[in-house]
C-alpha cells in the first residue's frame, strides 16, 4: 500500500506480536510500537487501503485483542508477577480508546481472545503465568467470566480461534512437566445464542495430541449444497445415530435420530438459509 495511507508516528513503528490483529467485515486492526515505548492502534475500514492510527492505552503487557462488531471490543493482558490475575480493557468506540475494567466477575485469560463467529461470544486463554489459568468465555462483553477449564495439563492453552460456534481450538502450550509431546485442544461442544450456558452439562475440551483421531465418525453427506434434504451414509446401524441441524449462530433448528446406516435427512420447511451445520453424534464421537 502507498507509504502515505499509514499514519506518521513519533519514531519507528514495528509489531512483535504478529496474533494481535482483527477483522469485522471491511474493518481491520492491528497493533504495533515505536521505539520510544508508545503504542498503536491501527485500523483501517475499507480493507487496508487507508490506514488512522490511535494510542492504544491499555494496561503494559496487554497481549491479545477482539471485535464482536465494528464498535466494542475486549483487549487482554496479564502482570508477569505469578501473583496477580489478568486483566481487561474495553473500547466502544472502534478502538479509539480503551478503558480498563476492574469490576468484571469471574476469570479472563490474557494471553489470547477471540469472539465466535456469528455471536458476540467471547474466549480467552492463557497457558500459564498467573495463579488461575486456563479458558474462559463471557456474553455480556466482558462484564463477567465463565471458566472452560484451569490448571495442569488441560489448562494449557494458547492461541485461539473458532470457525463457528461449533468446532473451535486452542494451540497446545508446552507442559509444565516435561511433556513435550505438543499437539492441540479441540472444542467438542458448541455455543448457542439462545442458551445462556455452554450447549451441555459439563464444559469440558478435549485434548487432541498429535494424529489422535479416535472418535471420528466416517460418514458422507450428499449432495452439498442442498435444498430440502440431505443423504448421510457410513453411519453405524448398531448405535443410536443422533442428527442436528444448527444455522451458522448456533440455534438448532431441527434433529432426527437413526439406527440404520443411512439416513435421508428432510428438512420440514425451506430455511432459506446461506449456511448451516450438520453435526452427526454416535454414542461418543462426533462429527
Amino acid at each position: 500500500m502507498p507509504k502515505a495511507s499509514i499514519p506518521p508516528a513519533v519514531a519507528g513503528v514495528h509489531s512483535v506480536n504478529f496474533s494481535a490483529y482483527a477483522v469485522y467485515k471491511n474493518r481491520f486492526w492491528c497493533i504495533a510500537y515505536d521505539n520510544l515505548g508508545n503504542e498503536y492502534m491501527y485500523r483501517s475500514d475499507d480493507l487496508g487501503r487507508n490506514w488512522q492510527s490511535f494510542p492504544y492505552n491499555v494496561p503494559q503487557f496487554g497481549f491479545g485483542f477482539a471485535f464482536a462488531d465494528k464498535l466494542n471490543g475486549i483487549a487482554v493482558g496479564f502482570p508477569f508477577d505469578g501473583v496477580n490475575q489478568s486483566f481487561e480493557a474495553v473500547t466502544h468506540d472502534g478502538g479509539e480508546t480503551w478503558t480498563q475494567k476492574t469490576d468484571f466477575t469471574g476469570y479472563v485469560m490474557g494471553g489470547f481472545i477471540t469472539v465466535i463467529p456469528g455471536t458476540h461470544t467471547y474466549v480467552s486463554t492463557l497457558p500459564g503465568f498467573t495463579p488461575v489459568y486456563g479458558s474462559s468465555y463471557s456474553r455480556d462483553g466482558g462484564k463477567s467470566w465463565v471458566l472452560i477449564d484451569s490448571g495442569g495439563l488441560q489448562g494449557e492453552h494458547s492461541d485461539v480461534a473458532f470457525l463457528n460456534p461449533f468446532y473451535g481450538w486452542t494451540g497446545r502450550a508446552e507442559a509444565y512437566d516435561g511433556d513435550k509431546s505438543g499437539g492441540a485442544f479441540k472444542w467438542k461442544l458448541h455455543f448457542s445464542l439462545d442458551d445462556k450456558a455452554i450447549a451441555a452439562n459439563d464444559a469440558n475440551v478435549s485434548s487432541v495430541i498429535k494424529n489422535d483421531v479416535s472418535n471420528s465418525i466416517n460418514a458422507r453427506l450428499y449432495p452439498n449444497p442442498a435444498k430440502d434434504v440431505i443423504r448421510v451414509e457410513g453411519l453405524t446401524a448398531s448405535a443410536k445415530t443422533t442428527l442436528s441441524l444448527y444455522n451458522i449462530s448456533g440455534k438448532l433448528i431441527q434433529q432426527a435420530t437413526s439406527n440404520n446406516e443411512s439416513h435421508q435427512f428432510k428438512f420440514k420447511a425451506c430455511l432459506s438459509l446461506s449456511c448451516c451445520w450438520l453435526t452427526i453424534s454416535i454414542d461418543c464421537g462426533i462429527s
